[in-house]
């Protein structure tokens, strides 16, 4: 699946009551926070800003488990 750069809708489907109260959005990446504290991320990462361990784009939010020591 290509990752398109540009505003659309995205799809939590698979993750329990993702009732967002924050989003912040980068000029290629996106990261959510819902009512309970979950951090979920998605777009380019080729320098890790997902903070996903790995550097490999994602298009659709991912749960973020652990929050790395450093943020980049």
């Amino acid at each position: 699946m290509a990752i398109i750069f540009s505003p659309r809708l995205v799809s939590f489907e698979g993750y329990a009551r993702p009732n967002l109260k924050q989003i912040d959005c980068g000029s290629e990446h996106s990261a959510f926070v819902d009512d309970i504290g979950r951090l979920f991320t998605c777009g380019r990462s080729q320098h890790g800003q997902l903070g996903l361990g790995f550097f490999a784009d994602e298009a659709a939010p991912v749960y973020v488990n652990k929050v790395p020591e450093k943020i980049n």
